[in-house]
């Protein structure tokens, strides 16, 4: 891959991807004031091009977000995004992190969702997935890196399906949960809701019994204690069975006079 792109507009920083007729690439636009950072998406397979060209330019009718320019050299086409900063979903939710926090994400996680839910259908199945998602926890910011492999773009209700196992990894399925909440996310990843907008209205919905939230919370805060003593005693009970089942000869101790 050459160092500079689009007849030397962008300087390539760091190669993401490259293969199978497709590359992707983060760069600065060296003839802008502020040297911005971007994503760039380029095909260079005829019949790619030919499949996605035409849904870029109708995405940039429709306003995409992040959209910086669409090019087209020696062959290749290229869609060129702002770039993304954070660190990927799954490491940036981790053990320990409150609920409260959590539901935050998640509530900013679905108003992306909802920017790309005007795409055509195809790109938004591209973007909205795990990988594409990232999390700056000081800011509680969430944001979508805008990497567009041809594989991705299909039809269906991919996204909404994608959505189901992005919530799951940052609400969990804890002992605590509500039945509400976790009866919302059984919907995501079965697929009851057939839009993006139909999740998000749902998840609204959700949000709206904060009261109810509250007085569960405090009403089982006892129970939650004692579940979370119960059970960290029988993990430790298992992993010390487990661990004497390793050693089958553990139970046959040499007994020392003294």
């Amino acid at each position: 891959m050459e160092a500079l792109a689009n007849r030397g507009k962008y300087k390539v920083i760091d190669r993401l991807e490259s293969g199978g007729g497709y590359e992707a690439f983060t760069a600065v636009d060296i003839e802008a004031r502020e040297h911005a950072e971007v994503l760039v998406n380029r095909y260079g397979d005829p019949e790619t091009v030919r499949r996605l060209l035409p849904l870029f330019f109708e995405a940039r009718e429709r306003g995409c977000p992040g959209l910086v320019e669409l090019f087209t050299d020696y062959g290749r086409f290229a869609a060129v995004f702002r770039a993304a900063r954070g660190a990927p979903l799954r490491a940036a939710v981790k053990r320990g992190l409150s609920h409260e926090l959590r539901r935050e994400l998640e509530e900013r996680m679905f108003l992306q969702a909802i920017a790309l839910s005007q795409l055509p259908l195809e790109l938004q199945n591209s973007l909205l997935c795990e990988e594409n998602i990232l999390v700056e926890l000081d800011s509680r910011r969430v944001s979508v890196q805008m990497r567009a492999r041809p594989e991705r773009f299909q039809r269906g209700d991919a996204a909404v399906l994608e959505l189901g196992k992005l919530s799951e990894c940052l609400l969990g399925r804890r002992f605590c949960s509500m039945r509400a909440e976790l009866e919302f996310l059984d919907a995501l990843r079965t697929g009851s809701y057939r839009t993006v907008g139909a999740a998000y209205a749902a998840w609204r919905a959700l949000c709206d019994r904060r009261e109810e939230w509250k007085a569960y919370n405090a009403k089982n805060a006892p129970a939650r204690l004692f579940y979370g003593v119960v059970t960290w005693l029988r993990r430790r009970k298992g992993e010390r069975g487990s661990f004497y089942r390793a050693r089958p000869d553990a139970s046959h101790h040499t007994q020392i006079d003294t």
